[in-house]
């Protein structure tokens, strides 16, 4: 097999692993280095493929459907600077923790540190916000079960336990014409990662004057089933202009200028049910420090980037959806309160 026709099975054999995995949506760089890549991607036309030209506009782009669809994105860019334009994508990806899957076209490992054009030491350029990153070496017919575990390995550290961007870097040879060849049959079987959600069979007690606080969420069911644990337990809802949650009329247990409700009224909650990760409001995580001991995080995934004292780790639909059957608003004080606690806020506010 000639080195270029190498070339172009080498990209078919990644491109096919990533969509017997369930990835389908790609955001393609221009670029010469990545041409093999582009090619096989664009070839199968039940992809998703839409071409960005700029690196860094790609890279957000691509964070931007996968915060949207809640699955993991890839993105494609050809070697050197161009590789590293995606790293505020990137940043936002880790701390977001929302999935992104980085192809990077390379050069040769002998080209490194040879003055060749467009050509930098990709391996590790984005190591301090990556949840994965390997190098999948040159193009050769005796790799394809390394590859397929490098993927896989990769994706799965993408989505779990902490959701984030991972890294294949690709050294390909030179692109020439494309000619048809015979291209090596994956013989191994792939399933699409999928993951059971740990269902919620706790007690917590939340008492009589609950809050709920929730933090910047992607938009998902979960941000209904929160008003219904709100509307079940008459708990007062804190929301986020990052939350997906807007005040409507019907929903009178949100309340949307909570700065000055915790400024100037003490409420001394029983219990405070947070979502999402930490809220931008200074004001609002100055109240929630101090009340530390009350505050539970309900997670899908462990602790990241938070100082927050008490994790529940489950599915966060299933907590609401279990904490809401067991609670009676009628039988809530709290809910009453709502009414004077709205006034009061009024008179100070107007």
């Amino acid at each position: 097999m000639s080195k270029n026709n190498l070339n172009y099975s080498w990209a078919n054999q990644i491109v096919s692993v990533l969509i017997k995995i369930g990835i389908d949506d790609f955001c393609i760089c221009p670029g010469a280095r990545n041409t093999p890549l582009v090619y096989e991607i664009v070839a199968q036309k039940k992809l998703k493929a839409i071409s960005v030209h700029d690196e860094r506009n790609a890279g957000y782009f691509a964070l931007g459907i996968a915060k949207f669809s809640n699955k993991p994105v890839s993105v494609v860019t050809t070697s050197g600077t161009a590789v590293a334009n995606l790293l505020p994508a990137v940043i936002e990806s880790y701390y977001s923790m929302t999935p992104l899957i980085l192809l990077t076209a390379d050069r040769p490992s002998e080209l490194i540190g040879t003055g060749s054009n467009q050509t930098i030491n990709q391996d590790g350029i984005f190591s301090s916000f990556l949840r994965y990153e390997t190098n999948l070496g040159t193009p050769s017919t005796n790799n394809i079960k390394k590859i397929i575990k490098s993927i896989q390995a990769g994706i799965l550290n993408a989505t779990y336990p902490i959701p984030g961007p991972v890294h294949f870097n690709i050294p390909l040879l030179e692109p020439k014409g494309y000619n048809q060849s015979s291209y090596i049959k994956i013989n191994y079987q792939i399933e699409p990662i999928k993951y059971d959600a740990i269902e919620y069979n706790g007690t917590l007690k939340i008492g009589e004057r609950p809050i709920i606080v929730v933090g910047p969420l992607k938009q998902t069911n979960l941000q209904k089933h929160i008003i219904k644990l709100a509307n079940a337990t008459g708990a007062l809802v804190f929301a986020d202009p990052l939350s997906n949650i807007t005040a409507q009329p019907k929903d009178k247990h949100i309340i949307s200028s909570y700065e000055y409700l915790i400024s100037y009224i003490d409420i001394s909650p029983s219990c405070i049910i947070r979502f999402g990760t930490k809220p931008i409001s200074k004001t609002l995580n100055n109240w929630l420090d101090k009340n530390l001991e009350l505050v539970y995080s309900i997670n899908s995934h462990d602790r990241f980037n938070d100082d927050v004292k008490n994790i529940i780790v489950c599915d966060p639909i299933s907590f609401c959806d279990k904490v809401s059957s067991i609670y009676n608003t009628s039988d809530k004080p709290w809910s009453s309160s709502i009414p004077k606690l709205q006034s009061c806020l009024n008179k100070k506010l107007y």
